[in-house]
């Protein structure tokens, strides 16, 4: 017995695909040191897209980068994520018509 809201994910995931963002950010200096990489399943042909992936890459990292503020202490990680997503879905949609579900995983060393 599975809930509505596990039914509704999983039909979003065969229609629309997924889309998962990996970044990782100095703890120190809120620099970002690796990524933002992309992993995409379901979504788009990786070899005939890889322009769509490129321009992916640069607009999360721009969208990351200014919600980073640099002055303080803390990272609101949940903003970060909630930011890349919409700008990202946004985007996604513009592009391909589709709207994948957006992960970002944000790690901090």
């Amino acid at each position: 017995d599975i809930g509505d809201l596990v039914l509704k994910d999983r039909e979003m995931l065969g229609e629309n695909g997924i889309v998962i963002i990996s970044c990782t950010i100095d703890k120190q200096t809120k620099d970002i040191l690796g990524g933002p990489e992309i992993l995409t399943r379901g979504f788009v042909y990786v070899k005939e897209s890889q322009d769509l992936l490129e321009q992916t890459k640069l607009l999360a990292k721009e969208s990351i980068e200014a919600n980073i503020e640099k002055n303080t202490k803390r990272v609101d990680y949940a903003k970060i994520k909630n930011e890349v997503r919409d700008y990202l879905g946004k985007f996604f949609y513009q592009e391909t018509g589709s709207k994948p579900m957006i992960i970002t995983v944000i790690q901090e060393v």
